[in-house]
């Protein structure tokens, strides 16, 4: 059997959510939404926040451009070696800097220091812009929701 996990994380990869708000956040998700479990991640630095095998491509946020996953590897595995503390790249395509998290992935993954992982919600969490909206007002940072399949 196969999971869906929405990831609901800071836009800003750095952002750091204290652990009071992720569980009030945890708590009221619980209370809105049926699904399997609720869960958080919390790390000191970002980490990657993959969609799981729905990734289909990678393109430039620049000019456009798919980016190989052989590129795309090297430079992960580079800004791994520091933790992930510095995201900033050269882009192949174009020659311009940008950085890891604002790749455009389809589907959507990015880097962040906290995540609310819902499992198997019977709703579709990204449709729900008053659930996004609260989200946002209790963790005090605007997200992104990651769709991963697994």
């Amino acid at each position: 059997m196969s999971d869906q996990v929405y990831k609901i994380i800071p836009k800003s990869p750095y952002t750091k959510v204290s652990k009071d708000k992720l569980n009030t956040a945890k708590s009221f998700i619980e209370s809105a939404v049926t699904c399997d479990c609720v869960d958080l991640e919390v790390t000191d630095n970002p980490e990657f926040i993959d969609c799981g095998s729905n990734l289909v491509n990678i393109t430039c946020p620049k000019c456009g451009k798919e980016i190989s996953l052989d590129w795309w590897n090297d430079a992960m595995d580079i800004a791994c070696e520091d933790d992930f503390k510095k995201l900033d790249i050269t882009l192949p395509c174009c020659g311009e800097t940008s950085s890891l998290n604002d790749l455009r992935y389809d589907f959507k993954c990015g880097f962040a220091c906290c995540s609310i992982n819902v499992t198997n919600p019977e709703t579709l969490i990204d449709d729900d812009e008053t659930l996004i909206e609260s989200v946002q007002k209790i963790l005090d940072c605007d997200i992104n929701v990651i769709i991963a399949h697994y």
